[in-house]
């Protein structure tokens, strides 16, 4: 059994007040992981069998300084849904805990927000490594979610906008590039962003549409 992470990660900066919640059905395996944690400078705050008791408990704590340290065996798919549902929200990174864990199933949960693996019964210095590549992997994975919803947005801007210059040109004889300085110079000259501009005229074209 091995590791499922890089322990040559470096520049991985934990949050000073880092604190575990410990989720394990389990009573002294999971007793036994909280001082394992414990002995590594982590405090775990909350612990229980089920995840969403053990969130509910932590909503006054930052989620930024939270990370979920889980033991699920066999991983079930109420598992995903819960973790599916943490990571949407309530995002942090996630330890997962395990035996084994075949690829498919791996993939499975990194889909659902598992950022790190470690196998039960390695030594504790492994363990840390994974704590870390938890955190690395949740904010390499956070910024390209932001980043993907950046260029889904921009992409809608570009297709509403696209839409009304060619509104703007089948009424008003315009070529292009007219068309889009016009969108341009009466989104400056009402103070509106040229996304409300675009929005505006197509909603106008089509009310007009309807009324005929």
């Amino acid at each position: 059994m091995h590791v499922v992470i890089d322990n040559q990660i470096q520049r991985v900066t934990l949050p000073a007040s880092a604190k575990s919640l410990v989720v394990d059905g389990d009573p002294q395996r999971r007793l036994l992981v909280i001082e394992l944690l414990g002995n590594m400078g982590f405090n775990t705050v909350e612990s229980g069998a089920e995840i969403p008791e053990v969130v509910e408990k932590t909503l006054s704590i930052s989620a930024q300084n939270l990370f979920l340290v889980l033991y699920a065996e066999p991983f079930s798919n109420v598992i995903l849904q819960q973790l599916k549902a943490l990571q949407k929200q309530r995002p942090m990174p996630v330890l997962l805990l395990i035996n084994d864990l075949d690829k498919e199933a791996m993939t499975s949960v990194m889909k659902v927000g598992v950022t790190a693996f470690v196998s039960l019964g390695v030594q504790s210095n492994r363990i840390k490594h994974a704590v870390n590549a938890a955190f690395a992997n949740f904010d390499v994975v956070s910024d390209l979610q932001q980043q993907i919803s950046v260029l889904e947005s921009r992409l809608e801007n570009r297709i509403v906008t696209e839409k009304a210059k060619g509104l703007i040109m089948k009424n008003r004889g315009l070529d292009e590039a007219q068309a889009y300085d016009y969108l341009r110079k009466y989104a400056m000259k009402n103070g509106k962003k040229l996304i409300e501009v675009a929005e505006m005229t197509i909603a106008t074209a089509e009310l007009l549409d309807k009324e005929n």
